[in-house]
């Protein structure tokens, strides 16, 4: 295999049968499995590993959610809606502080990963949805204490955002919870595509013997041989013979594709 890139992670797909009646040369990305003869191919790509995707969790997202929506809906039945007047609305003398209260708790709890996102943004220097979210619950609850303290000191109802305060911290834990979700299914999908590239490719050396190499190892350039049932192991173009691959996983094609010199192929 000629390898000419390198990489320390990729996909994965499996190739079906492949009928080899000729040897081949491929640079290798990612098949499955292989019937019938053997062929040699030039790798594209170093692999250095095929590490698992590293997900950034700011917290349990599901556990924040479920244990902040109870204290969430008891500031939003107290505290009115901006612009409605709500039915549902319940209130009673100094309300307004015990809504007060709650909210500072259901910040300081819920509101955690948000302003540990948004420190870690800063201090990369790249402020972004972390911080943008920070702000918004920053404003809206220190404005809402504002106006609590500012109503019993001149005398004056002013409009507070605590039913907004806690309304968006509900919906972005919930959205994040989501989120962290897809991406952890996400990422045990690629584990599994990961577990079809071979750890070991049979390298054709100059004096047309083989040396079985660690796929880690491959370097740009190697010629590999895939034996009859193996699994390509690295990116490639076929240098010659012919075979017919399957790769459905990245084409959708459920037909095995022919494959001859010339043609890229992907290890896996």
């Amino acid at each position: 295999m000629n390898n000419n890139n390198k990489h320390s992670s990729h996909s994965h797909h499996n190739h079906g049968d492949m009928d080899h009646s000729k040897h081949e040369h491929v640079s290798t990305e990612e098949h499955g499995d292989h019937k019938g003869q053997h062929y040699d191919h030039h790798a594209h790509h170093d692999h250095s590993g095929h590490g698992g995707h590293e997900h950034h969790h700011h917290g349990n997202f599901k556990e924040l959610f479920l244990k902040s929506l109870p204290l969430g809906i008891i500031i939003m039945l107290l505290s009115p809606m901006a612009g409605f007047d709500l039915p549902f609305q319940f209130t009673f003398p100094y309300s307004d502080i015990v809504v007060a209260i709650l909210s500072t708790i259901l910040i300081i709890y819920g509101g955690r990963p948000f302003y540990q996102g948004a420190v870690d943004e800063l201090k990369q220097k790249e402020p972004g949805m972390m911080a943008l979210v920070s702000l918004g619950l920053s404003v809206s609850y220190l404005y809402s204490i504002y106006t609590v303290i500012a109503s019993y000191v001149t005398g004056e109802q002013i409009m507070d955002f605590f039913f907004e305060f806690a309304s968006l911290l509900l919906i972005m834990l919930l959205g994040h919870w989501i989120e962290m979700k897809a991406i952890g299914e996400a990422g045990d999908a690629q584990a599994e595509l990961a577990k079809l590239v071979p750890k070991d490719a049979h390298v054709v050396l100059d004096d047309d013997s083989i040396e079985t190499r660690p796929v880690a190892d491959l370097k740009v350039g190697d010629l590999i041989r895939v034996q009859a049932g193996e699994n390509v192991p690295a990116d490639g173009t076929i240098e010659r013979g012919e075979s017919r691959l399957n790769e459905a996983l990245l084409t959708g094609e459920s037909k095995s594709i022919k494959k001859g010199p010339g043609d890229e192929v992907i290890g896996g």
